[in-house]
């Protein structure tokens, strides 16, 4: 993993900080998630923008999506797709090129928060990781009960039920669902099988 400033590796719940501007916004007019470049989710609050966050490493918290590339050794970037918050992160390895497409689904629900992102091997073999690992309470309630349903997985984090599809080759446990297994595709110009997305759902 990118080591952080102080020299050590970052951890898989607490990412490394980096400068505002290299985060993306995300946003579905009734919350915004912020994405980091390694593909993190690094906050994200939960039903609504002032409830607690489920994500918060942002500020030191715990809790992360992650999307990216299983090679640290990368470039990164990213953009807007014109008119729209449709944000598309780019990686550049060795000898890959990797793209995720990612967007808080709209029309938004005051009750649900739906996550898509998209990989897609531009060129080479995709090798990727995705972690998730939801917390309540700027982080101090822990995620539980992740169980796995044929391709879904759910899981709780304190009063949220959290959900993930399209990652068919991904471990978990009792605390976390840790990562895909390393999903691979060789590829040009097409889009890979992989489509993860989490939807987090209020309490009733």
């Amino acid at each position: 993993m990118p080591p952080t400033p102080s020299g050590e590796p970052s951890t898989p719940g607490r990412p490394r900080p980096w400068a505002l501007r290299d985060y993306a916004v995300l946003a579905d007019g009734e919350r915004g998630a912020v994405v980091g470049p390694h593909g993190e989710i690094v906050w994200l609050c939960a039903p609504r923008w002032d409830s607690d966050p489920v994500f918060s490493s942002l500020v030191g918290g715990a809790g992360t999506f992650t999307v990216g590339p299983e090679d640290p050794w990368h470039v990164w970037g990213g953009s807007y797709e014109d008119g729209s918050l449709i944000h598309v992160g780019r990686w550049v390895t060795g000898d890959t090129v990797i793209e995720c497409r990612e967007a808080l689904a709209a029309p938004a629900a005051a009750d649900r928060v739906v996550l898509l992102r998209r990989i897609r091997a531009v060129r080479g073999t995709a090798r990727v990781r995705v972690l998730l690992e939801g917390r309540d309470g700027f982080g101090s309630v822990p995620m539980t009960g992740a169980r796995r349903h044929g391709d879904t997985w759910t899981a709780r984090a304190g009063r949220h039920l959290l959900r993930l599809d399209g990652a068919p080759g991904a471990a978990g446990s009792c605390t976390m669902v840790r990562r895909t297994g390393v999903r691979s595709w060789r590829s040009s110009q097409r889009s890979a099988s992989m489509k993860p997305r989490s939807a987090l759902l209020a309490p009733q």
